[in-house]
């Protein structure tokens, strides 16, 4: 699939993804804290918005931020400063987020107002990309809407990656 990032840069976008931060900090960052020292590459920060939580546990450790908008690394920028590359002792673990309706706040934190969210957000660039018509579009986005009833059930897998400065 060729072209740029189709969920956008704009405002709207931005607020979406300190939602999806907030909403699953405890899930995705439980148990994780950098030494002090330490040299943290976060790869597609966008926004920094998964950074500032990493960085709020870890005061004492340096953030490298990379992303291909020169836009979201400024605003991630005013987040976290930059720090240097050079990791060993790479790894790279899964992070899945399991909702169904014994879990309200997902189902509306994550479900309907971050990942729907981001589904009904990237609408216009798609159809104006040519990738879907908007009829087939809006028939695909009632599919996460249907997951937030009383019977739904959605799954999502994020990564977590760490490493340690090599030397």
């Amino acid at each position: 699939m060729g072209g740029g990032y189709v969920h956008g840069y704009d405002r709207r976008e931005s607020e979406r993804l300190e939602e999806q931060a907030g909403t699953l900090v405890d899930l995705l960052h439980a148990g994780t804290a950098y030494p002090a020292g330490s040299t943290v590459l976060g790869a597609g920060r966008g926004v920094g918005a998964q950074t500032v939580p990493l960085a709020r546990r870890s005061p004492d450790a340096r953030f490298l931020a990379v992303d291909v908008s020169s836009d979201s690394l400024a605003e991630a920028r005013r987040k976290v400063d930059g720090a240097e590359a050079g990791f060993a002792s790479v790894a790279v673990a899964p992070r899945m987020v399991y909702v169904d309706a014994s879990r309200p706040a997902l189902v509306e934190g994550f479900t309907r107002r971050t990942f729907t969210a981001m589904v009904e957000g990237a609408r216009r660039p798609v159809v104006e990309a040519g990738l879907l018509d908007a009829e087939r579009f809006d028939t695909g986005v009632r599919d996460p809407h249907r997951t937030t009833g009383a019977d739904g059930v959605f799954c999502y897998t994020f990564f977590k990656g760490t490493a340690r400065q090599a030397g």
